[in-house]
C-alpha cells in the first residue's frame, strides 16, 4: 500500500504563487478599459473582481512564471 501522506505535500509553487507579483501588462485592454470607466473609479466588474496572473505552464514553469495568463476572479479569494 502506498504512503498517502506524501500526496498531501506540495510539489512546488501552485499556479497562483508561480505567477504572483507580475504587473498587469499594457496589452490587457479589457482591464484598462474597465479601470477607466466611471471617471477613473472603474466599472462594476473592475470594482468587484480581481484581475490576477495565473501560470498555465505548471508544473513545468518553476519557480516563477515569465509569461502568465491573466484572469478575472472574485476579490478576496
Amino acid at each position: 500500500m502506498a504512503d498517502t501522506d506524501s500526496l498531501d505535500e506540495p510539489l512546488g509553487p501552485d499556479m497562483w504563487d508561480a505567477a504572483s507579483g507580475i504587473a498587469v501588462p499594457e496589452e490587457a485592454w479589457e482591464y484598462w478599459c474597465r479601470k477607466s470607466q466611471n471617471n477613473g473609479k472603474g466599472d462594476a466588474a473592475f470594482n468587484t473582481l480581481a484581475y490576477v496572473p495565473v501560470c498555465t505552464h505548471q508544473p513545468v514553469c518553476q519557480p516563477k512564471c515569465e509569461k502568465p495568463t491573466f484572469m478575472w476572479t472574485k476579490k478576496g479569494q
